[in-house]
C-alpha cells in the first residue's frame, strides 16, 4: 500500500503512536546506546592522541540527548506539530548515525580484535534499529546509512597485516550484503505496518460509518414516531366524526338498505380505528417508549371481560368455545399490555377460523412461579415456513393481494413484542388446517407465591421435622435469622460462616441439604463450600444463595451447575426446595 493513500491525519497518528513506542522503549535502547559509546569510548582512548576521543564521546553525548528530548516532547504537556516533531527526530537519527559513523576515523589505527569489536557493535546497533523504528523506514536509514557505508569503506580501504587481501574483501562483501538484508527487513516491516494501520483506520471509518448511519436510522424511527403519532391525531379526528354520524344514523329508522349501509360505514370505521392503533403500537414499540407498569394482575378477569367482548362475534360464525378460567393466582405483570397481547390473540384465533371451536385455558405452571394462558382454534393453522415470519411487522399469510379487511399484518408483531417486553415466554403450535395454540407463561406475583405456597405447604410442614440443613454465610445475623425460621419449620439446623468450618461440620454431621451465601469472607465463597461438601456427599442438595446480579457473577455460578436463589428469599420457595429436599432424602432410603 502507498504512503499516497494515508493522509496527514492519519501519518499524525502512526508518528505520534511510535514515539510513545519510542518513549516506552526508551529504557532499553539507552542502555545498548550508551554500552556501545561505553566500549568505543574505551578502544578511542587507547589512542596516542586523546583529544579526537573526547571530541567525539561529547558528539555522542549530544546525540543521545537531543535523541531522547525529542521522544518525550510528546508527553509533554505543550502544543506541538507532530510532523514536524519527526521531521526533527529523523534529522537527529541522521546526525546520530554520522556521529557513531565519525567513530571509524580511528578504524585504520586500531587491531584487528578492535575492528571486529567495532563491527559487532555497529552491526548490532543497525539490527537494533530495524525493531525500534517500526513503520519509520527513513528514521532506520539515516541512522544506518552513514554507519554501514562507512564501515564497509573502512574495511575496503584499511589494509589488514599478515591476511591476503581477499579477507578485507570479504569483509566489504559481507558488510554490503548484511546491509541489503538489513534494508530488506525494514522495508518489509514498513509495508507490514503500512497495511496494520490502513486495517485500522478502515476499521475506523466503517465503526464511524455504522455510528453514523445507527444515528440516521434512530433519527429515522423518531421521525416515524412522531409522523405517525400526528396521522393518528389527524386521522382520528375525522374518523370520529364519522363514528358519531353512523351512531346517530344507527338510532333512527331507516330502511332496510339505508341500515346496511349505516352497518358497513360502522364496519370500515372500527376497521380503520383498529389499524391506526397497530400503527401507533408498533411506533411506541419501535421507539421505545412504551413503559410497562407491573402490578398484581388476575389473568383470568382480563380473559373474562375480553371473552364477553367477543362472545357475539365467535357466535355469529357459529363457532363452539370452551373457557377454562379456574386459576385465581394473580399474575405480576402490566395489565393493559397483557389486555392487548390477550386481545390480539384471541382476534386471530377467531378471524382465522371458520368452522370448529376455540378455547382458553388459565392454569397454574407445575413450578408454581408461573401462570400459562393457551388460547386455542381449530382453524386454518400456520405453515412451518411461516411461523417465524408472522412475527415481523406487515407479513401476512396468504394475502397477497393486500385485502385491507385482514389489517396491516401487525397484530402477532405486537402481542412478540409486548410479549418481549412484560419477559413473557411466548410459545406457538401449529399444524397447517388443524389449528394454532399460543400459550403465555406469565411470571407470578412473588409474595402471592410465597402466600399461595404457604397456603398448598402450611398442613404439610411436619414432613420436615428431622431434616438436617446446613447454613453457610458469613454474617451472624443472617446464620442467626435463617437458623430461627427453619427450626420454626421443624428442621435440625447448623450453621457455618466458611467453607472449612462448613466441611468440619459436615464431618461428623451430616446434612440433608445446604444453602449457602455465594458470597464469603476473605475471597471465600459458596461454591467453595459445596464442592467441600460434595466430596463428602456426592449427591447432596445445594442452594447458592445471592443478592448479586452481575451478568458476570450469574454466570459463575449457572457455570458451577449449583442451583441460585435470589435475596430476598421468600418462605415459599424455601419451602419448595426444603421439601424437595426431604423427598430427595426418602427417596434414598427407599432405594
Amino acid at each position: 500500500m502507498s504512503e499516497q493513500t494515508i493522509t496527514n491525519r492519519q501519518r499524525a497518528e502512526i508518528i505520534h503512536e511510535f514515539l510513545q513506542l519510542a518513549a516506552k522503549q526508551n529504557l532499553r535502547t539507552s542502555i545498548g546506546s550508551f554500552t556501545a559509546i561505553a566500549v568505543l569510548t574505551a578502544i578511542a582512548f587507547n589512542q596516542a592522541d586523546q583529544l579526537p576521543a573526547k571530541l567525539w564521546l561529547a558528539l555522542a553525548l549530544i546525540g543521545q540527548i537531543l535523541r531522547i528530548s525529542i521522544i518525550y516532547l510528546p508527553r509533554l504537556k505543550v502544543r506541538i506539530n507532530i510532523l514536524a516533531t519527526m521531521r526533527v527526530y529523523q534529522l537527529v537519527a541522521g546526525l546520530v548515525g554520522l556521529i557513531f559513523g565519525a567513530f571509524l576515523m580511528f578504524f585504520p589505527a586500531l587491531s584487528e580484535i578492535e575492528r571486529s569489536i567495532v563491527t559487532v557493535i555497529f552491526l548490532g546497533l543497525c539490527s537494533g534499529s530495524v525493531a525500534n523504528t517500526p513503520g519509520q523506514r527513513a528514521v532506520f536509514m539515516l541512522f544506518a546509512t552513514p554507519i554501514l557505508v562507512g564501515l564497509s569503506l573502512a574495511w575496503g580501504l584499511t589494509e589488514i597485516a599478515n591476511y591476503p587481501e581477499w579477507i578485507s574483501l570479504a569483509m566489504v562483501g559481507l558488510i554490503l550484503l548484511y546491509t541489503f538484508m538489513l534494508f530488506e527487513m525494514s522495508k518489509n516491516s514498513w509495508q507490514l505496518i503500512q497495511e496494520g494501520y490502513q486495517l485500522r483506520f478502515r476499521d475506523q471509518q466503517q465503526k464511524r460509518l455504522l455510528l453514523q448511519a445507527l444515528k440516521e436510522a434512530e433519527d429515522a424511527n423518531r421521525s416515524k414516531t412522531r409522523f405517525l403519532a400526528a396521522a393518528s391525531h389527524d386521522l382520528r379526528q375525522p374518523l370520529h366524526t364519522i363514528s358519531l354520524v353512523s351512531a346517530t344514523l344507527g338510532l333512527h329508522h331507516l330502511g332496510e338498505e339505508s341500515q346496511r349501509l349505516v352497518k358497513i360505514l360502522n364496519e370500515v370505521s372500527m376497521s380503520l380505528s383498529s389499524q391506526l392503533n397497530d400503527l401507533l403500537d408498533i411506533s411506541k414499540l419501535d421507539a421505545g417508549i412504551v413503559e410497562a407498569h407491573v402490578q398484581a394482575t388476575n389473568i383470568s378477569a382480563i380473559l373474562s371481560n375480553i371473552y364477553a367482548e367477543f362472545e357475539l362475534s365467535i357466535a355469529d360464525k357459529g363457532l363452539k368455545t370452551t373457557v377454562n378460567l379456574s386459576s385465581n393466582t394473580k399474575s405480576l405483570t402490566d395489565p393493559q399490555l397483557i389486555h392487548r397481547i390477550f386481545r390480539n390473540l384471541l382476534h386471530n384465533a377467531i378471524k382465522f377460523t371458520d368452522e370448529g371451536s376455540i378455547s382458553i385455558d388459565v392454569y397454574d405452571a407445575p413450578s408454581g412461579r408461573h401462570v400459562c394462558v393457551a388460547i386455542s382454534d381449530t382453524g386454518r393453522g400456520i405453515a412451518l415456513e411461516h411461523q417465524q415470519e408472522i412475527f415481523q411487522e406487515f407479513y401476512q399469510v396468504d394475502n397477497a393481494n393486500r385485502d385491507r379487511s385482514q389489517g396491516f399484518g401487525l397484530g402477532l408483531s405486537i402481542v412478540k413484542r409486548l410479549a418481549d417486553l412484560l419477559q413473557i415466554k411466548l410459545e406457538m403450535e401449529s399444524i397447517p388446517e388443524k389449528g394454532t395454540r399460543f400459550t403465555l407463561s406469565i411470571p407470578v406475583e412473588p409474595d402471592q407465591s410465597a402466600s399461595s405456597d404457604e397456603n398448598h405447604h402450611s398442613k404439610d410442614d411436619t414432613t420436615l421435622f428431622d431434616l438436617r440443613v446446613l447454613v453457610v454465610d458469613d454474617e451472624e445475623i443472617i446464620r442467626t435469622a435463617t437458623e430461627l425460621l427453619l427450626e420454626t419449620l421443624g428442621c435440625e439446623c447448623m450453621s457455618a460462616a466458611s467453607s472449612l468450618a462448613a466441611l468440619q461440620i459436615a464431618t461428623h454431621w451430616k446434612p440433608d441439604i445446604m444453602l449457602a451465601d455465594f458470597r464469603l469472607s476473605d475471597g471465600d465463597t459458596g461454591i467453595n463450600a459445596a464442592k467441600s461438601l460434595r466430596t463428602l456427599y456426592p449427591d447432596l442438595p445445594i442452594m447458592l444463595i445471592s443478592g448479586d446480579t452481575a451478568p458476570d457473577l450469574l454466570q459463575t455460578i449457572r457455570a458451577s451447575g449449583f442451583k441460585l436463589l435470589h435475596k430476598p428469599l421468600s418462605l415459599g420457595s424455601l419451602r419448595a426446595e426444603l421439601h424437595a429436599a426431604k423427598e430427595h432424602k426418602s427417596t434414598k432410603k427407599i432405594k
